[in-house]
């Protein structure tokens, strides 16, 4: 009798555990649905005016950092800092975390795609913290 019961739980187990792995999308499923929501939210973003004015002036910011450094001569890199205690006024500031992110994740693809490396640096969870370099 303990042995069948032993056994039906086994079973039930089995049964539990296999209905519930159907459940998990498989990680390329995953990622299609990431990447597709993420371009989404990308679009949306960059249609709201606020975020669009956010994103250029960072954007601007690191390009004309960029290009004042290169100017200079000698220099390859830049570590750019864009936060509320070195750049109050900035409207990046005033943005929800998820936005920030947004912008973070959208400077960083372009300036990998135009050539740059890019690292982050340790103080990125509260505002932009970048290495930057060029050959």
């Amino acid at each position: 009798m303990k042995k069948n019961i032993l056994k039906t739980f086994l079973i039930l187990g089995l049964v539990t555990v296999n209905s519930n792995a159907d459940t998990i999308l498989s990680a390329k499923k995953t990622s299609s649905i990431s990447k597709i929501a993420t371009q989404k939210v990308i679009e949306s973003f960059m249609k709201d005016p606020k975020t669009k004015q956010a994103y250029e002036e960072v954007e601007n910011y690191i390009s004309n950092t960029i290009k004042n450094t290169a100017k200079e001569g000698f220099y390859n890199e830049i570590h750019i800092k864009i936060n509320a205690f070195f750049n109050q006024n900035m409207k990046f500031n005033n943005l929800s975390k998820k936005q920030k992110d947004i912008i973070k994740y959208l400077i960083k693809n372009k300036l990998r795609k135009l050539g740059y490396e890019v690292e982050t640096g340790r103080n990125d969870i509260i505002g932009i913290d970048l290495f930057i370099s060029w050959k």
